[in-house]
């Protein structure tokens, strides 16, 4: 019985600290406030497969962010090597009506993207449309996470293109820190 009593007080501590941390994270909460958290300098980097790469580059970023009434930009510039240097933004409205977030994407050869979509606990959960098919579909999936206080994990990935093994196309894979 006393075994029974320490585990059951362990389980309420362990989800009393989730619980705080969860409570802690304003744009867990508020998705207004979560625009707030892209704002200011960053820079960073990763891996960036451009359509008919037949491997991921590595990138190195800068990006300025900006924020507006439940409004983000976010822009700057991606290299590799002496592969390409591109010029990428995003640009992305809240509508508190809606619940969802929508906007455009700048920094593929296919064109501006369309953004739609909605935070889902810390994240934030696009589709992407391009105007013309991008690693053979022009649809795709980007998601946002913040990495602490000061960073993003920027994810873009193509689930209705897959390889020939059956893997998801990811097209980019950057993580930033605010400056």
């Amino acid at each position: 019985m006393k075994d029974r009593v320490h585990i059951i007080r362990d389980a309420m501590a362990t989800l009393a600290v989730a619980l705080a941390i969860a409570l802690a994270t304003p744009s867990a909460a508020d998705p207004a406030a979560f625009v707030e958290r892209f704002t200011g300098a960053w820079s960073g980097g990763g891996m960036v497969m451009e359509d008919g790469m037949a491997r991921p580059q590595r990138v190195s970023c800068r990006l300025e962010g900006r924020e507006g009434p439940a409004s983000f930009t976010m822009a700057g510039r991606c290299r590799a090597m002496v592969v390409f240097s591109r010029a990428i933004a995003a640009n992305v409205s809240y509508d508190p009506a809606t619940g969802q977030f929508r906007g455009t994407y700048e920094g593929s050869r296919a064109g501006t993207a369309q953004l739609e979509g909605e935070q889902q606990g810390d994240a934030l959960q696009l589709s992407v449309v391009w105007p013309r098919p991008v690693h053979g579909d022009p649809r795709g999936r980007m998601t946002i996470v913040p990495q602490g206080d000061d960073g993003l994990r920027i994810v873009v990935e193509h689930p209705f293109a897959p390889t020939a093994d059956g893997q998801t196309i990811r097209s980019a894979d950057l993580v930033l820190t605010r400056q």
